[in-house]
């Protein structure tokens, strides 16, 4: 009886721990910052790394060693934005595992504490929420009750879209390999 799968190179490793955002954590998103309250056009960002993201980083045979988290806030960072997390950020979760799995009433009560969380984070819609993976936000989307949060919910290449092309200079990056989320790759490395 072996049951334990072999760990193999092309397994995710753990992922890096999600660190708190500084309020300035390069002199260009200081100085950026500086501006933005002049004008008062706050660069804000509510994210939320999911618990898939949280947990899992980069294959052990990856070149990348960079959590998917990291790279968030790096391009966040770059752009001048203060990234805001949800309370309790550790235990937030879309519901979606329960869900899954037929436990419908602890996919609620995840879902309606990740609601309230986001609710308070993005200041009831104001700011744009951004989760890092989309069957997770899918969730998000069809669980939320508050109708101000209905459009204030992105996944990573939506807000890029909306929000990032007129505040970052983008240039392609050729790597091997095959990737899952060519464009995504490409923006955040």
């Amino acid at each position: 009886g072996n049951f334990v799968p072999v760990w193999n190179p092309y397994m995710p490793k753990g992922a890096s721990p999600v660190k708190a955002p500084s309020s300035s954590s390069s002199s260009t998103a200081a100085a950026q910052q500086q501006q933005q309250q002049a004008r008062g056009v706050p660069r804000q960002v509510v994210y939320l790394p999911s618990c898939v993201t949280r947990m899992m980083g980069p294959a052990g045979s990856d070149s990348e060693t960079a959590s998917v988290h990291e790279k968030l806030m790096s391009l966040f960072d770059k752009a001048g934005y203060e990234v805001i997390l949800p309370k309790d950020l550790s235990s937030q979760c879309c519901g979606m595992l329960f869900n899954s799995r037929g436990l419908k009433d602890a996919a609620v009560a995840k879902g309606s504490a990740l609601e309230a969380a986001l609710l308070e984070a993005s200041q009831g819609g104001k700011i744009p929420i951004v989760c890092d993976t989309s069957p997770c936000l899918s969730q998000i989307k069809a669980g939320i009750s508050e109708p101000g949060l209905r459009f204030a919910l992105y996944e990573p290449v939506e807000f890029i879209r909306h929000f990032l092309l007129d505040k970052l200079e983008f240039s392609k990056v050729r790597r091997g390999g095959v990737r899952c989320a060519p464009m995504l790759r490409v923006l955040l490395i």
